[in-house]
């Protein structure tokens, strides 16, 4: 009777641990079927999506481009018509939008359902650089393209480097334009030409004046210019050439001044 009773018991509670659980079971295996069928929809929504015409490419926009023109960005990105907005590799798409000789960065952003936008940051050329060629080069000394009669820029020439010492000796070179920028940056007006050399910058402005600056100090020697300019003008007295470059004596500034007729 004992054992009889025991395995009638065992019985009863599997049967009643089977039925305790069984909703929860139940929900797991309709969890695991909703998973399948949102996988399988997601799956049938998707390729829907590539082909149907709700979502073709309608309409795209440009901006930020002032130089490069929308015609010519959309010919490298290769977008017309009837392009399936998710079909369209955007990053791909943006890299060839940064083939243009003036695109600095490009975003490419989809605006369903049919709208495609095409934001451009272009270079700021802050000076022309001459490499046997003339180049553009951005505030940041590189430079970014060729200069064409049709860009119609007025901008100071920096003189003094070549291509073979750009290609041979590239930190060495952007070092030197980075330091004729600065200086240009400071000049006002902006001078005629900037020459650059292993022994620092020179200045030549639009009068024909020739300002050696040599190397570092900008700001100290910017400052003793600016005395000695007033000193000449008080005295009325015209200089050809002024140095401020003596590495040995760089507070010293001699001043060549001109044969021709004074003020």
């Amino acid at each position: 009777m004992l054992l009889t009773t025991k395995k009638n018991r065992r019985k009863r509670d599997v049967a009643a641990a089977a039925k305790a659980h069984a909703p929860f079971v139940l929900k797991l295996c309709g969890a695991a079927l909703l998973i399948v069928g949102v996988g399988f929809g997601g799956q049938l929504a998707w390729a829907w999506a590539q082909v149907s015409p709700q979502f073709v490419v309608k309409s795209v926009s440009v901006s930020g481009n002032a130089r490069s023109a929308d015609a010519e960005l959309l010919k490298l990105a290769g977008l017309d018509v009837a392009q399936n907005l998710f079909q369209l590799d955007t990053a791909q798409l943006e890299r060839a939008l940064g083939t243009h000789p003036w695109v600095k960065t490009a975003k490419v952003s989809r605006h369903f359902p049919s709208g495609l936008a095409i934001a451009i940051v272009e270079h700021e050329p802050a000076a022309v650089v001459s490499l046997g060629e003339l180049y553009l080069v951005d505030a940041d000394g590189l430079p970014f393209k060729r200069l064409q009669a049709q860009d119609e820029l007025d901008l100071p020439i920096v003189t003094g480097l070549d291509r073979d010492g750009y290609t041979e000796r590239p930190l060495e070179a952007h070092d030197r334009i980075v330091a004729a920028l600065a200086v240009l940056e400071q000049w006002k007006p902006a001078p005629a030409e900037v020459r650059t050399s292993v022994h620092g910058v020179t200045v030549v402005q639009t009068d024909g004046l020739e300002v050696r600056l040599g190397e570092g100090d900008l700001a100290a020697k910017l400052e003793r210019l600016a005395r000695v300019r007033r000193e000449l003008q008080s005295r009325k007295l015209t200089a050809d050439v002024i140095r401020l470059d003596n590495r040995m004596r760089p507070d010293w500034v001699t001043v060549q001044l001109s044969t021709s007729a004074t003020k």
